[in-house]
Parts: structure tokens; C-alpha cells; sequence
């Protein structure tokens, strides 16, 4: 690495040996292959996943779930353990893109943090605004993509005590 004439020392380093581990990313992983690997950044735009010490992939945000989501930190923690596919590499760069939703079945989605509170319970479901009729009457309540019909007692008493003023 280096010499020292005056002082009579040489520097040399076992490392610099080594191959990088970017060097032989192609060699070891390919497109399309699955990796396991531990959260270890977030990012507005994504999650950086370790896939081995040295290299690190990036699931973008738009690849982390079937739906879309705001932002990673709604369904990931640094730490996590993941698995994803591969759907990039460029070694030079020292980048590779990974997808977590390719492993979910369509109709499945990555569960927000939220979505469990701290007994573990599913959270209470939503509702979107009613529709109204031309008319001001209620048409249907429909929850969030699941087509089911429903309205709360408590929209129905608040809708009767509007409509008896």
C-alpha cells in the first residue's frame, strides 16, 4: 500500500485483497431471485434492505404494497426482517432494486403497523362519506374496495335528527 523509504516501513493490507462485495453481486444473486434481508435505513421514497453485509437493496415505495401507502414507515421498522425479489441489479451503480409486494398474492396486502393495536385486534373498519341522492336521501355506504353495504346507527340517527328540524 505504501513505503516508507526514511523511516524503513511498508504498509500493506490483507483487505485490499479481498474481493468487494459489490465485485461479485453478479455472480451470486440474479434478477428475479428471492433474498432475505433486515430493514436497516427508511426513506421517504423507500426501505434500504441488508441483503448481505456490504450490499444493500432498495424497495421503493411503490413496491412495498399492493395499495398505496404514504410512506414505508406505516408498514416497515428498521430491523425488520423481509423477503423480496430481486427486479434489478446494477453492480456498477451499487444498486439493486427489490420488491416485496411481487410476493404477495394480489388480493394480499402488507399489513400496516396500525392495522393491529397492542392486544393484537384488528382496528374497528371505516367508512367512506355517503353518496347522496339528488333528493338529500342516503343512497349506500360502501366499505373501502370490499363492495359490502353497511350504514353506522349513529349516521342514521344523525341523518333523522337533521331531517326532523
Amino acid at each position: 500500500m505504501k513505503v516508507d523509504a526514511e523511516g524503513r516501513k511498508v504498509s500493506i493490507s490483507y483487505k485490499q485483497l479481498q474481493p468487494q462485495p459489490w465485485d461479485i453481486v453478479a455472480e451470486k444473486y440474479a434478477v428475479d431471485d428471492i433474498i432475505h434481508g433486515k430493514v436497516v435505513r427508511i426513506v421517504p421514497f423507500g426501505a434500504f434492505v441488508e441483503v448481505e453485509k456490504g450490499i444493500d437493496g432498495l424497495v421503493h415505495v411503490s413496491q412495498i404494497s399492493h395499495e398505496r401507502i404514504e410512506t414505508p414507515a406505516t408498514v416497515l421498522n428498521v430491523g425488520d426482517e423481509v423477503d423480496a425479489k430481486i427486479i434489478a441489479i446494477d453492480p456498477a451503480a451499487k444498486k439493486m432494486n427489490l420488491s416485496i409486494k411481487a410476493l404477495l398474492p394480489e388480493g394480499e396486502r402488507k399489513k400496516s403497523r396500525r392495522a393491529e393495536n397492542e392486544e393484537g385486534e384488528k382496528p374497528e373498519r371505516r367508512f367512506r362519506a355517503p353518496r347522496r341522492t339528488n333528493d338529500d336521501e342516503l343512497s349506500d355506504w360502501s366499505d373501502r374496495g370490499s363492495g359490502s353495504v353497511g350504514i353506522s346507527v349513529g349516521d342514521i340517527l344523525a341523518d333523522a335528527q337533521k331531517n326532523s328540524k
